[in-house]
């Protein structure tokens, strides 16, 4: 993917050059993921924390990504499962 930003302001410290900047660190899907975390943090993290559990008032919640399904071999999706039992065997343990 190619993506361009056109700025057209003469004011480096301008809202309209923040946005720009804003808009250049933009994750195009080849981003570390190192970087990303970094950066931006974990959009769909902070949707769910603060926009779903928080206004439910669930303050505790645990959520994991398990990717790239497509490509993920037989063995992988069973560890993968496995690492699901064991996260919810600690979340709801005594």
């Amino acid at each position: 993917m190619k993506i361009s930003v056109i700025l057209a302001h003469p004011d480096p410290e301008s809202f309209n050059h923040a946005i720009a900047r804003t808009a250049i660190v933009f994750n195009t899907s080849n981003t570390d993921p190192e970087r990303e975390r970094d950066v931006f943090g974990d959009p769909l993290e902070t949707i769910w924390k603060n926009c779903i559990f928080g206004l439910c008032g669930v303050d505790n919640f645990h959520r994991r990504i398990f990717s790239i399904i497509v490509a993920s071999t037989e063995a992988q999706r069973i560890k993968w499962l496995d690492d699901v039992k064991v996260a919810i065997d600690s979340a709801f343990s005594q």
